[in-house]
């Protein structure tokens, strides 16, 4: 198999989401602590604040998709960090006009997840759906396997530095450095070349909805695809509100009000976060690099199921020991050990899952409709997110972070036994 390295267009987006996921997990670990530090640790805000930004994603990644089928994938991508990059200098500028007043930030902070977002949604599809009109079908599995480990590679870097510099430095600071990647980012996406052709139809309201429905019924023909969601939706249900919630708010006031919390000298309660993201990301790394010496496997569909029972026995099992070693004995040392390990495992499993789905949607996918389908998928996959978030900052406001992981990790577990009951699945490639 020819290595995808030996193409140009392929290194140029390689590079390019290099440095712009790694300044979008800067902008991501600051905003979360930094509402929780305005707020005095105030879930409900926080969770808000997730939910907001989810729901605004979920709603314009529709429009995404037909712009992405539509028009230069490669502009739209350069286009969307120039954007990116100019809205968070900007707010970087406001921030600091009006930091003594909380209501102010909050309003500049809401503001730039929501045009994030908008534009986040206009990226996603076409950085997606650009690889097949680049790349060989059997180099697929192979781009999205070194795509996982430069997203692995990416959190280790990222979230290490990230824990550093929100530790020492104004969140300006780290919003400035933030927009200037951005800038490198898009120059070097402008340099990325395909045989692109215009659609002759002039894009107007009808037509996005017609291409908007087309997408749906073109999805609605693939019936394995169709259960793999149904899946995927209910798993992000259970999954992101311990991800997205319960990590910065078990950091905040477990570890910050520990004060003899392990590695204390050396870590400041921020930078458990990202060690936790580095435990996922290393196991990510090494199993990335063996999917990557392989093609798609027949067997996708049961090894998806396989992987994801798997996973969800870790999230249930890491759950427990939550329980029982810092609500009933106050061990917390004894958790974060844990909880580090299992992050590891969580790491393996997650590529034998996110590998494997991201290559068979490209592969059973008409090229002229990778980006609406790129949507949809997003759109379905993400739709309950959201909800989910938002639930959680009431969940663990009003009752505590034991009961929320209780509920999550059931959750997943129920939806992974359901799939491994259901056989389309299989037939997913």
């Amino acid at each position: 198999m020819e290595n995808v390295f030996n193409n140009k267009n392929f290194v140029l987006i390689f590079l390019g989401a290099l440095v712009s996921n790694i300044v979008n997990l800067f902008y991501s670990f600051a905003v979360g602590y930094w509402i929780l530090d305005i707020t005095n640790n105030n879930a409900i805000i926080q969770g808000t604040y997730l939910g907001v930004c989810g729901l605004t994603y979920v709603v314009f990644s529709l429009f995404g998709g037909v712009f992405s089928d539509r028009f230069n994938k490669a502009k739209i991508m350069y286009i969307c960090d120039y954007l990116k990059a100019l809205l968070i200098i900007v707010s970087a500028i406001a921030i600091l006009l009006f930091e003594s007043n909380v209501t102010i930030c909050l309003v500049i902070l809401f503001s730039m997840g929501i045009i994030g977002n908008i534009i986040a949604s206009m990226f996603a599809p076409a950085s997606t759906s650009i690889l097949p009109l680049i790349l060989k079908e059997e180099q697929l599995q192979q781009a999205n396997s070194y795509m996982s480990v430069l997203h692995s590679l990416q959190s280790i870097v990222g979230l290490f530095i990230a824990g550093i510099l929100y530790s020492s430095m104004h969140i300006t600071t780290l919003f400035f450095i933030v927009g200037g990647c951005y800038l490198i980012s898009a120059i070097s996406e402008m340099f990325i070349k395909y045989d692109y052709k215009p659609k002759e139809e002039k894009l107007t309201l009808s037509s996005t909805y017609n291409d908007i429905k087309e997408g749906f019924l073109y999805v609605k023909t693939k019936k394995a695809l169709v259960s793999l969601l149904a899946i995927i939706i209910l798993c992000n249900f259970f999954l992101s509100p311990i991800t997205s919630n319960f990590i910065s708010y078990f950091v905040k006031t477990d570890v910050a009000t520990n004060p003899n919390y392990l590695l204390k000298d050396l870590l400041s309660p921020e930078m458990w976060d990202a060690m936790f993201g580095i435990g996922v990301s290393i196991t990510s790394i090494i199993f990335g690099i063996v999917l990557s010496t392989k093609s798609l496997s027949e067997n996708a569909g049961k090894g998806i199921k396989k992987w994801l029972f798997i996973f969800s026995l870790i999230i249930l099992l890491t759950s427990i020991s939550y329980i029982v070693f810092v609500d009933f004995n106050d061990l917390l040392n004894v958790f974060l050990v844990i909880l580090f390990v299992s992050a590891l495992l969580i790491g393996m499993s997650l590529s034998y899952v996110n590998i494997p789905i991201s290559t068979s949607i490209l592969t059973i996918t008409d090229k002229d409709k990778l980006g609406k389908v790129s949507s949809i998928t997003n759109l379905i996959s993400q739709g309950l997110v959201p909800l989910s978030t938002f639930i959680a900052g009431f969940v663990i406001a009003y009752t505590s972070s034991s009961v929320l992981l209780i509920i999550c990790s059931i959750g997943l577990l129920v939806v992974s036994i359901i799939s491994l009951c259901n056989k389309s699945i299989d037939n997913l490639k």
